[in-house]
């Protein structure tokens, strides 16, 4: 199991804020694409193995009608969320008593990019990590092509207010490095460069 991403959740103005976590952390940032369902837009930050999801709200209305929408526009400049891949997505859910859902976005070239999600409703309010399967693994937005000024290597560890459940949810040997505390996580660094921390 590995975490996919983390979420972050914007301001209205995705791009400057894009532009502005870009220009912190010496991270490149990419054009996402909508999310029709959720009333959501997002710009990816490729970590090699894992991915920083910038969101913001793009129709409130929708928004207000969907948890993960509720979350963005609830969590403006904060850390809101977070996906874990499980090596057996399927035992996963069953394991935790949760529904498998469709997801997709259209990129900015008009490709689909899709995947298989569980338990986010669960999760979101309680500071746990719903599951993601991509259907095609080569084209997670972790491995997007992107000039970084720094080189990233994924995401080290996640820190949250309150985890307790979470062996139960993700089951035992999981072996996430998850830590109590005002959320935020870590990005590991290539060649001893230590860590990076955001939000």
């Amino acid at each position: 199991m590995r975490i996919d991403h983390i979420i972050l959740a914007t301001g209205p103005d995705l791009e400057a804020e894009a532009a502005a976590f870009s220009a912190r952390t010496g991270l490149g940032v990419l054009a996402g694409g909508t999310h029709p369902a959720w009333g959501t837009r997002n710009a990816i930050v490729p970590l090699g193995g894992a991915y920083v999801e910038l969101v913001a709200v793009a129709d409130a209305e929708v928004a207000a009608g969907s948890a993960f929408g509720r979350a963005v526009a609830a969590g403006a400049g904060s850390l809101i969320g977070w996906a874990v891949e499980p090596d057996d997505f399927l035992a996963a859910t069953r394991r935790a008593g949760v529904d498998a859902l469709r997801g997709e976005r259209e990129r900015p070239d008009g490709s689909l990019l899709s995947w298989s999600m569980a338990g986010a409703d669960e999760a979101l309010p309680r500071g746990l990590p719903f599951f993601l399967t991509w259907d095609a693994p080569e084209q997670s937005p972790s491995r997007a092509v992107v000039e970084h000024q720094v080189q990233p290597k994924g995401i080290a560890w996640i820190q949250l207010p309150e985890v307790d459940g979470l062996d139960a949810w993700l089951g035992p040997g999981h072996g996430l490095d998850v830590r109590t505390g005002p959320p935020r996580a870590a990005i590991a660094l290539a060649d001893d460069g230590g860590e990076l921390l955001v939000p």
